[in-house]
């Protein structure tokens, strides 16, 4: 199955929003901890 640019580009952008969401996460932990 070859992945087509668009589902790379998806794939892509759904990484970066989890990166996105673990970042937050953890600064609103150390935030509510402090």
């Amino acid at each position: 199955m070859a992945n087509k640019p668009e589902d790379i580009a998806r794939e892509e952008i759904e990484s970066r929003l989890k990166q996105k969401i673990e970042k937050t996460k953890l600064f609103t932990i150390r935030w509510s901890v402090s």
